[in-house]
């Protein structure tokens, strides 16, 4: 979900509707802030008794009144034997009956947690099914989970469930660790409007003193992500073929709105296509995609159907993304909601970088690094997850998410990045299910074959961010480096990364990769040509703070220093003045020995590993640096 302001618009009326511009970051997180007052903290930590398989909703609105009338079937399978069924529902809404098999069920409102209990009196078959029915006022409590607004002189009504809202207008779960599989949204409304839902319109039917809308979905969905708005609005169809399928895009906006509506959704063809190269084919290919307008800024993913304000060219990727990354696939714990928000921010940059002849991409990176780094603490994950401002703080679960992603791509390069996102969202296990962190992380490391564990914790439990300082230096054909590197938080003391170096040598650049695995660490590259300048991190990879480059103290070299004999058969010794670290190179520039003298003195080196040829010595000490040419028969 992503809000007020969303970034990129190049030209902007002042009817908030802006054309594919800029990166401008302020304020995605608005639509999760409360509206007023505080969200209730309700307690989701019940064991799943029930796998809910489908739920049919019948509900009765008037998008001019606050106010819902509802009849809600589940149909379940019972993970143990028993007679309840634990719900949730606001306190605020009144259950009138639950019937079972066409006779009344005992319930219990405990009222403390908002829970409804249904107590059949006996046991509940393996699979069975009961109805809800209820009515009244949702509550206004910040969340913004029912909410009806004005439109000019026009009511309109929406809902967003997320995070924990969905109990605010209809029983269910509430959970993330069950799915209903499959749905069905029947709305009656006055005369004049219409309903946008999930899925695939059913019917339109006429009734007195109003239309009944039937909406069905067929793929499993988080209750969460259930939705319905209700106004009178302008519809258009768009279609977009990708690959031997055309996908059906739906969407509902306001009458005033509509040309300029049209205008935006008709720059996301390419996004489609995009997103289909990199993702695989639209997770709800069958049904449909679409747009529905509401009364709050920013956007909110429900499945198959968007929920959004002004319609701005990134809002409308990020929430195209959540269709992947969040409902497709859903995070399994509000504490891994990065997994969803990382992902679309990190897509909306990925368009960037391939659309639009890539002119934003490096304005994407430098702002979001730079909103990042603004502060010096934060972390991705937050255990607080009860704290809506902060679960969706745009800087962290957004922003930060989104780099991590980025610098991830980094460590394994590329091909193997892709490769292992591609795996990710094709497991039949977390495939239209719920996934934790350990999920994503398995198939990165399996598509890699590295241990991610400690990227992991430092970026997304640890706070903060490194900043580099600098220093390098040339002697001969040595290029030498050294890595100082600073925490702007102490829950991560330093940051294991390869960093990206591009080196300009008499009108050449030359990019190198050099892994950092500790404090001051000095590099000795073999480096042929005089080094005019070096840049750190010139494509943005990392996140870090404001990185200094500075010169090195030329080393003597002018030190009596001893390597014999040379050339050298099976052994070669070293008279070594002076404590140093010894590295041999070959002549591609791998290093092949490297040993740390802790005193100076005369060491013998067994050279039987290394093949016949021509080698590169490099001794650095403190200040003090030798670099000769060994030969090896």
């Amino acid at each position: 979900m992503r809000l007020m302001f969303i970034v990129f618009f190049l030209w902007m009326v002042n009817d908030g509707f802006g054309q594919i511009g800029a990166p401008d970051t302020r304020g995605i997180d608005a639509v999760h802030q409360p509206i007023s007052g505080s969200v209730p903290k309700v307690s989701l930590a019940r064991a799943q008794t029930s796998d809910i398989f489908y739920s049919r909703l019948w509900l009765e609105v008037d998008p001019a009144v606050r106010y819902i009338k509802g009849e809600v079937t589940h149909f379940f399978k019972r993970n143990i034997v028993g007679d309840t069924l634990y719900l949730m529902l606001s306190d605020s809404l009144l259950v009138d009956s639950i019937k079972w098999h066409g006779s009344h069920a005992p319930f219990v409102r405990p009222g403390s947690d908002r829970l409804l209990i249904a107590s059949i009196g006996g046991l509940f078959m393996p699979a069975d099914s009961l109805t809800i029915f209820y009515h009244g006022i949702p509550p206004a409590n910040g969340s913004g989970s029912f909410e009806v607004g004005m439109n000019g002189q026009v009511p309109v009504l929406w809902t967003l469930s997320e995070p924990y809202g969905a109990s605010d207008w209809w029983p269910c779960q509430n959970t993330l660790n069950d799915k209903t599989d499959s749905i069905d949204v029947s709305v009656r409304c006055p005369e004049g409007n219409k309903v946008a839902s999930l899925g695939t319109l059913q019917s339109v039917e006429t009734v007195a003193g109003g239309l009944i809308w039937h909406w069905r979905h067929r793929h499993p969905v988080a209750d969460y992500l259930v939705a319905f708005a209700v106004t009178d609005y302008a519809y258009y169809e768009e279609s977009v073929p990708l690959g031997i399928d055309t996908l059906l895009i739906a969407n509902f906006v306001y009458r005033q709105d509509s040309a300029d509506c049209r205008n935006q959704t008709g720059d996301l063809p390419e996004v489609y296509s995009l997103f289909t190269e990199l993702y695989g084919i639209y997770p709800f290919i069958d049904e449909k995609y679409g747009h529905a307008q509401f009364g709050r800024g920013g956007g909110m993913e429900h499945q198959t159907i968007t929920f959004i304000g002004g319609f701005q060219y990134e809002v409308l990727v990020h929430e195209l993304a959540h269709q992947w990354f969040g409902d497709a696939i859903t995070c399994g714990s509000w504490y891994d909601l990065w997994l969803n928000e990382g992902w679309a921010t990190y897509s909306a940059g990925l368009v960037y970088e391939r659309l639009i002849g890539g002119i934003y991409w490096k304005p994407w990176k430098t702002l979001w690094r730079g909103r990042v780094t603004a502060v010096s603490d934060g972390a991705v994950q937050t255990m607080d997850t009860l704290n809506i401002s902060r679960l969706f703080n745009e800087r962290l679960t957004y922003g930060k998410a989104a780099y991590v992603l980025h610098m991830l791509r980094w460590v394994l390069t590329d091909s193997l990045f892709f490769e292992g996102v591609r795996t990710y969202l094709s497991d039949d296990a977390l495939w239209m299910s719920f996934v934790r962190t350990d999920d994503f992380r398995s198939h990165m490391e399996a598509a890699s074959g590295l241990d991610l564990g400690v990227f992991f914790d430092n970026w997304l439990k640890g706070e903060g961010f490194p900043t580099y300082t600098i220093g390098w230096n040339q002697a001969h054909d040595t290029l030498v480096i050294q890595v100082h590197q600073e925490t702007s938080h102490p829950s991560v003391p330093f940051y294991e990364m390869p960093l990206p170096f591009q080196v300009y040598s008499s009108g050449r650049d030359t990019m190198l990769r050099l892994l950092h695995v500790g404090q001051d660490q000095r590099f000795m590259i073999p480096f042929v040509g005089n080094v005019d300048s070096v840049v750190f991190d010139p494509d943005q990879w990392l996140l870090s703070g404001k990185n200094k480059i500075v010169g090195m103290q030329s080393p003597d070299t002018d030190v009596n220093v001893s390597v014999y004999p040379n050339p050298a058969h099976d052994v070669f010794s070293i008279i070594l003045p002076f404590p140093a670290s010894l590295t041999i190179f070959d002549l591609t520039g791998k290093v092949v020995l490297k040993r740390d003298f802790l005193e100076s003195g005369v060491y013998s080196i067994d050279n039987k590993m290394f093949s016949p040829g021509v080698y590169q010595v490099v001794l650095c000490g403190r200040e003090k640096m030798h670099t000769s040419k060994l030969v090896i028969l």
